[in-house]
């Protein structure tokens, strides 16, 4: 409707450290004001292996209750808790009309935009976005424009050629490498951090070897697999530890003016917030997400969303 404000229709809202969403290397010490929207498409991958934290909205989304919220109090709340980032979540967030315009919203008002992307055909992602968090399960997907989308997608970040920051998060069920050659090949050797959430670290034996023919390959690689977990940021020339985290905790940053301290290579953070996770924001988080429902919040909400 002409002249109507805009307002998009939410599930829940998280308060949590910008690395617990996770994205490393964009607003890193920061506060994220996390949206989960509800399903619009059916969501193009299937978790039959495992899809990390995606499972529980794929799981359930027939059964989804959102409420529309106006774009202007979710900002509102945003500078209430500090926040430097906010992102949009769920299954393919984008395709959301208002998504684009909260996000729009947000940057005019000095906050980084960032959103969830899964590969839908139908899904165009905005370039008006600082950080686009890009989520991949192998072999699962039946439609195969949507592995090839993903693919293109993450060759276009690793070549520069897209304007936002890009984090891709791959989801496996134990180690393995082979099911992430296709990955590799399109981020080798760029600036684009690579996730890997796994399950079942086996012992940790396979999740270490996995960790190192990474490294071998990608500058910027992540663990997420419980104790076996690696979430230092390593300059890629000399080893130093350049950021050191502990479950969603900055705790500690060693950056000088973009570059690493010992070599001097250049290291891509953007917006660095602090050099470390503020204490209070640990203690009321302990490095994860709170999850609130909307209508516990200070937020304008107009009814239920469809």
């Amino acid at each position: 409707m002409a002249g109507r404000a805009c307002s998009i229709p939410v599930v829940l809202v998280g308060y949590s450290t910008v690395e617990a969403v996770p994205v490393y290397h964009c607003c890193a010490g920061g506060v994220s004001l996390r949206v989960i929207l509800p399903p619009r498409l059916e969501p193009p991958f299937s978790c039959r292996g495992f899809c990390g934290g995606l499972e529980e909205w794929v799981e359930r989304a027939p059964v989804m209750q959102s409420v529309e919220v106006e774009c202007a109090s979710l900002l509102r709340l945003a500078s209430r808790w500090g926040a430097s980032l906010l992102v949009l979540e769920g299954v393919e967030p984008l395709a959301w009309e208002g998504a684009a315009s909260l996000l729009r919203e947000a940057r005019g008002r000095g906050l980084a935009a960032g959103a969830r992307f899964h590969g839908s055909p139908s899904v165009e992602p905005p370039v008006d976005v600082d950080v686009m968090i890009v989520d991949y399960i192998p072999e699962g997907y039946e439609d195969p424009r949507v592995n090839l989308r993903l693919l293109e997608y993450m060759e276009e970040a690793a070549r520069g050629a897209r304007p936002e920051w890009v984090e891709v998060n791959v989801y496996q069920e134990k180690p393995s490498y082979a099911s992430l050659l296709p990955v590799v090949e399109r981020l080798k050797h760029s600036n684009v951090p690579l996730h890997v959430h796994i399950k079942e670290h086996l012992g940790g034996g396979p999740v270490v070897d996995l960790y190192k023919k990474l490294k071998a390959r990608i500058r910027y690689v992540y663990v997420h697999a419980g104790p076996y977990s690696e979430e230092d940021t390593l300059c890629p020339t000399c080893g130093a530890t350049i950021a050191a985290r502990e479950g969603g905790v900055l705790l500690s940053s060693e950056l000088k003016d973009g570059a690493c301290p010992v070599c001097g290579t250049p290291i891509p953070f953007r917006r660095q917030v602090a050099r470390r996770t503020p204490p209070m924001v640990v203690r009321e988080t302990g490095g994860s997400t709170i999850w609130y429902r909307p209508e516990a919040l200070p937020l304008r909400v107009r009814g239920p969303g469809s």
